[in-house]
């Protein structure tokens, strides 16, 4: 699997030219948390990604689609499918396969509150397991983030209710996220840093090709501990 680099990273190009002399294979691209550097794989290295016998599988969130349609690395893809959320029962055999040592009726409980989601479904189970915690407190964590959000205000409940409700850590800088709230980039970061004051979202810090690096929010999962 390929890593995300940013678009003018020697390291992608340099990656990616090492292949043409590996055996045709399937080579999987999770595109899910960096929209730009899949831009910057499939639209600025096309032509020598054509020139590969490989066959590509690249995932992307919905909202963030868009800007693999844009030229020229639009030509690249000739089959789309859509995945919606999964079932309970589809997450319940999903984290079985996983064998987390979590009884039946708590994965049926954690497959239930991750509204189809297998990422948030997977991150209860690992803090079921790796952190010991007790299911109902992961389960009331999110009502209590939501509660203390509220407080602060409506920008702040909305905010979070976007990460809450998405595929992985957000950024001031997303489109798509900017697009929705109808913000600009300088209000989502001051939301956030309000957010990440109260202790009700955490952060991490995603390195670039060039530049500062990118600032990550995700929900505090040991909120309010």
């Amino acid at each position: 699997m390929l890593s995300h680099p940013g678009v003018a990273s020697s390291r992608l190009t340099d990656q990616v030219r090492s292949l043409s002399s590996a055996d045709p294979t399937l080579v999987l691209v999770d595109a899910s948390g960096s929209p730009e550097a899949a831009y910057g794989l499939f639209g600025r290295l096309r032509d020598e990604l054509w020139q590969l016998d490989h066959r590509w599988v690249v995932a992307i969130d919905e909202l963030d689609w868009p800007h693999l349609q844009r030229p020229p690395a639009d030509a690249f893809f000739d089959i789309t499918f859509d995945l919606r959320p999964l079932e309970a029962a589809q997450l319940v055999k999903l984290l079985a396969r996983r064998d987390p040592g979590l009884n039946k009726l708590a994965l049926v409980q954690i497959a239930e509150h991750s509204n189809g989601n297998p990422r948030r479904a997977l991150e209860m189970a690992r803090l079921a397991v790796v952190e010991d915690r007790p299911i109902d407190e992961i389960f009331n964590a999110r009502g209590m983030r939501e509660l203390a959000a509220a407080r602060l205000g409506r920008p702040t409940s909305m905010l979070l209710a976007e990460l809450e409700n998405s595929r992985g850590p957000l950024s001031p800088s997303d489109e798509a996220l900017l697009q929705r709230l109808g913000w600009t980039r300088e209000r989502a970061g001051q939301v956030f840093r309000e957010l990440e004051e109260g202790r009700i979202v955490d952060s991490t810090q995603e390195r670039q090709a060039r530049g500062r690096p990118r600032k990550l929010y995700f929900p505090n999962p040991h909120y309010p501990s």
